[in-house]
């Protein structure tokens, strides 16, 4: 089904230093007192106990000055534990004292980059063509024919029209079919554009028939619209976009202009004929939302023209030596991505500059898009393939790789927990069972599932974090509201869990507790204090979260200020790390909007969570909503172990090895069965 390209030869090196695998070896230690605190080291690790890891691999590097393994693992742990500068000392010390681990000088290279701010200069890479898709991979399958448009969904899946062969597809992140949309509900009349709504329903403008039909996810009819009265009717509907209310802009090619539909069908209002200054538009093809305006490109007088959502005309941008532009999508905040003809470049909207960045092959690719995991996919309508772009650093960096948990409590039944991304901290999403290699004892395994990926998981468990403060004591009615909000809108996908805090932090309901015992440990019995121990409170949050395989959020409740001591006994640069490498998102509720020097407001932002406050209910249960489409790039895999455990005292080495398109990383790591 796909054809690969081969690439230069530095190139195909690396790659095989990365996925080639390590001959298993069983670690000497110098006594029995080493060998058991490296396996008490290793247990507390993958029990989300971090700190009693590090003295464990602590005592053993003391003792084993020269034991790169012991360092390895000591590095992991203070990586999960937030402390990075001690953890790449460790890495860069194991790393000189052996042969060096081609996949953890990735990660200290990565780190490292990212600490220096360095990632944040880089400016839009170069692209390689990693993978081709055929429309026809064999003369007895047809997988599509002259694709026109696609749309890459956030769990790496990609919906694509078929043109000539009247249907719609749903690609997995390998580009195999996972649902073909053709039916009596749905028979398409030549496909063209496509995109998702917010709500997961799709949109297909079909070329054909003049009309534009809305369907679910799972191939039922919603509604086909193409009029309104006199000024709604399309001829030849090509691309389509959608703004933050959920209107959809269709461009109206045999018409010469743009038309607006509610998502509904309810026709709203026509763009684009002439008026006072304005010629009108041409030959309208490519249409985007961007900053709440719309762009058109005018293909035949290679223009951009710039319009606000209510229809009136801005300007006009001339686009020189540009012929033939079909598609506009967002590439980035500041930059659209344009197909032309031979070409695809990035418009920077704030300088109003066009610069190449992909010459294609002869043919005529009609769309193209940056997907999840940054690759720009476009269809080619003429030769009937697919091609992914892969940016050139990404495929010389490979994938970043990190084994965060093996549990072992039912072994031979192995559950390993993974986390994938690139080296700018960017998750890799929609990954399946066939990305990933797992080598045990050097043996490679012949079968394992993933048991859930972060695309899939809706559940997601909260530790909420109360101050026993005098004014949140008098207000339980308020937090008893938001904890029945969330726990609505959770719907038994997920668990609570409460800590009190005063002078010191208290799990008052572990997770997994009852709502009733949840709503009881919300009558706060503490002693009121103003200056409760915020350190101590998110460190336990953390553990309590870290033992569980769903999406990870902690809510802390505040009055109007946060302790003057926060983040003295830890400080927040470790905080912030720790919530960050293991995936633990921060959300604060209010009772006043976020001072911007505000420590907590801070850690909402460097974890990608929200401040809300008491004045805004309505957004409690958004919370839960926003936690299920984070995307960090966590995956459990399930195996069956066939490596002897000498009755849980062997260490039994693993590697991972995941695997995208050109683009590859792994890591070793390994466990003790309980």
């Amino acid at each position: 089904m796909m054809k690969r390209r081969i690439l230069i030869t530095a190139l195909g090196s690396s790659f095989l230093i990365l996925v080639l695998p390590l001959v298993a070896q069983q670690f000497q230690f110098s006594s029995l007192s080493t060998t058991q605190e490296f396996r008490l080291g290793v247990q507390a690790f993958h029990n989300g106990r971090h700190n009693e890891s590090i003295l464990s691999f602590s005592r053993v590097v003391a003792e084993e000055r020269a034991n790169q393994l012991a360092r390895v693992w000591l590095g992991r742990a203070y990586f999960a534990a937030g402390f990075e500068e001690a953890a790449l000392q460790e890495w860069r010390l194991a790393n000189q004292i052996a042969t060096p681990i081609e996949p953890l000088a990735y990660t200290i290279e990565a780190i490292e980059a990212r600490r220096s701010g360095r990632d944040l200069l880089r400016t839009p890479p170069d692209y390689i063509l990693a993978v081709e898709i055929e429309g026809r991979p064999s003369r007895r399958e047809l997988l599509f024919s002259r694709p026109a448009g696609l749309y890459p969904r956030s769990d790496g899946s990609l919906l694509v029209t078929s043109f000539a062969s009247n249907e719609t597809l749903l690609l997995n992140v390998n580009g195999r079919p996972l649902h073909r949309y053709r039916s009596r509900q749905l028979p398409f009349d030549r496909p063209y554009s496509i995109l998702e709504g917010d709500d997961g329903s799709i949109f297909v403008s079909e070329f054909g028939s003049d009309r534009v039909v809305r369907f679910s996810p799972q191939g039922r009819r919603i509604a086909r619209f193409n009029r309104a009265g006199p000024h709604g009717l399309l001829a030849g509907p090509q691309y389509m976009t959608t703004d933050q209310e959920g209107n959809i802009y269709v461009s109206d090619w045999g018409n010469r202009r743009i038309v607006k539909f509610n998502a509904n069908g309810t026709f709203l209002l026509t763009m684009g004929e002439a008026r006072g200054s304005f010629d009108g538009l041409q030959d309208p093809t490519g249409v985007i939302v961007a900053q709440n305006t719309l762009y058109v490109a005018d293909s035949g007088r290679s223009m951009l023209v710039h319009f606000d959502t209510a229809g009136n005309f801005l300007e006009e941008i001339p686009l020189a030596d540009i012929a033939g532009i079909e598609s506009l999508s967002i590439y980035d905040e500041s930059h659209l991505l344009m197909v032309s003809e031979g070409a695809i470049s990035l418009y920077n909207t704030q300088l109003q500059s066009l610069r190449k960045i992909i010459d294609l092959p002869q043919g005529r690719v009609t769309s193209a898009a940056r997907d999840v995991n940054a690759n720009i996919v476009a269809a080619d309508f003429d030769r009937n393939q697919l091609f992914f772009f892969t940016p050139l650093d990404d495929l010389f960096s490979g994938l970043l790789v990190r084994t965060e948990r093996i549990d072992s409590e039912s072994y031979p039944q192995i559950l390993l927990s993974l986390s994938i991304s690139d080296r700018f901290e960017r998750p890799v999403v929609g990954l399946e069972s066939s990305n990933f290699t797992i080598i045990e004892d050097g043996q490679e395994l012949n079968a394992h599932t993933i048991l859930a990926a972060d695309h899939t998981v809706s559940e997601v468990d909260i530790v909420l974090i109360i101050p026993a403060t005098q004014t949140l004591q008098n207000r339980a009615d308020d937090i008893l509201t938001v904890v029945e909000e969330i726990q609505g809108v959770q719907e038994d996908s997920g668990s609570i869990g409460v800590i009190e805090v005063t002078d010191q932090a208290v799990l008052s309901a572990p997770l997994g507790s009852s709502d009733v015992q949840v709503r009881q440990a919300l009558q706060l019995r503490g002693l009121a204090t103003p200056d409760w121990d915020i350190d101590s409170a998110l460190q336990l949050a953390t553990n309590e979260l870290l033992r569980g395989y769903a999406k990870r959020a902690v809510i802390v409740i505040r009055d109007d200020a946060t302790p003057s001591q926060a983040f003295t006994n830890l400080s927040f640069s470790t905080m912030a790390r720790r919530l960050k490498n293991n995936h633990i998102h921060l959300y604060v509720i209010s009772t006043s909007p976020p001072p911007p020097a505000d420590p907590l407001f801070q850690l909402t932002e460097e974890s990608d969570g929200k401040w809300l406050t008491f004045a805004q209910p309505e957004s409690f249960s958004s919370i839960i909503s926003d936690m299920r489409r984070q995307q960090d790039g966590r995956y459990t895999l399930q195996y069956t172990s066939n490596a002897p455990n000498e009755f849980g005292r062997r260490y039994i080495e693993i590697e991972v090895i995941a695997q995208l398109l050109q683009r590859s990383g792994s890591d070793r790591s390994g466990y003790f069965s309980n």
